[in-house]
């Protein structure tokens, strides 16, 4: 079956009229997958060559996510649970969450890693440099704030091009972020 994408223009009454309908019809719309219906369009990109001026020191780098979905994990009475896929005993695995800045010769910005970014830059997954840092560190507990690694460190003084993506969701939402990649 080839999947389709609906934009749905709340100014129409009918539409208005259909949202009220799945509103009542929850069986109808629990089969909808939420993931497709929510992605979010790309309107513009731009290419921005950019030097990594520093990295956010004193701040927890990463977090530890579902193993499937990467949303951040949850923790359970028992284990760990994800809220997304709605599992209630997960696999944790750490995903970047690292604060970057960023500058070009006119104009500075703060990035946050997630997930591949921080593995494009440094070249090494999070949950290779978290086990490798409580490999080499055996007496501290599961609680404590692992330092930056020297992998993201090193990328200070770095120039590359990040890819910057903007959708409509940061022209009419409340927050302004863009996708960079």
């Amino acid at each position: 079956m080839t999947r389709s994408r609906v934009f749905l223009d709340t100014d129409v009454q009918a539409t208005r009229d259909y949202l009220t309908w799945m509103n009542t019809n929850l069986a109808v719309a629990n089969r909808v997958d939420a993931d497709i219906v929510t992605k979010t369009e790309t309107v513009a990109w731009f290419e921005c060559i950019a030097t990594i001026g520093d990295v956010a020191h004193g701040l927890s780098w990463y977090y530890i996510g579902c193993g499937g979905c990467h949303t951040k994990a949850t923790k359970g009475p028992t284990s760990l649970m994800c809220k997304k896929c709605g599992k209630t005993d997960i696999v944790g695995v750490a995903q970047y969450l690292g604060k970057t800045s960023v500058y070009d010769n006119d104009d500075q910005a703060s990035f946050v890693l997630l997930g591949d970014a921080g593995h494009e830059l440094s070249g090494k997954k999070a949950f290779e440099l978290v086990e490798n840092y409580f490999e080499a560190n055996e007496n501290v507990g599961d609680d404590h704030l692992v330092p930056v690694p020297q992998d993201l460190i090193d990328t200070i003084g770095q120039t590359r091009k990040f890819i910057v993506k903007v959708s409509n969701n940061n022209l009419t939402g409340k927050t302004q972020t863009l996708t960079v990649t």
